[in-house]
């Protein structure tokens, strides 16, 4: 299982992006295909983030919150794969956050099962 940071952050002059603060972790299960967020403040919500199946789409990936009582899916939010200078990072944005400066960090995992779930 690999851990992710996630993290507000501000790109520079050059449009790189900078890490503010971390907000939050996720966990990436080679076994599965998505990836469980952790978000600071709301450790008891169940939020994942998974590969969007339609390649039509204009993002990469779909946010959903998982509501324990009855175990539906609701879709919270997507994520754009960021290339060039910030490769390697995701980018979110939730219905509920102003998540224009929000990022996962999958650079330090580089490896087969993360590029999968990357593409």
């Amino acid at each position: 299982m690999n851990l992710f940071d996630i993290f507000k952050g501000r790109k520079n002059k050059k449009g790189n992006v900078l890490k503010i603060r971390s907000i939050g972790h996720g966990y990436y299960d080679e076994e599965a295909d998505f990836c469980e967020l952790q978000i600071n403040g709301l450790e008891k919500d169940g939020y994942t983030l998974e590969p969007e199946s339609d390649i039509n789409a204009a993002h990469d990936y779909v946010i959903y919150y998982e509501n324990l009582e009855n175990e539906e899916l609701e879709q919270v939010g997507v994520g754009y794969l960021l290339h060039g200078r910030n490769a390697g990072l995701i980018r979110l944005e939730w219905d509920f956050y102003d998540s224009s400066n929000i990022y996962i960090n999958l650079a330090r995992y580089k490896t087969c099962e993360t590029v999968r779930m990357a593409a």
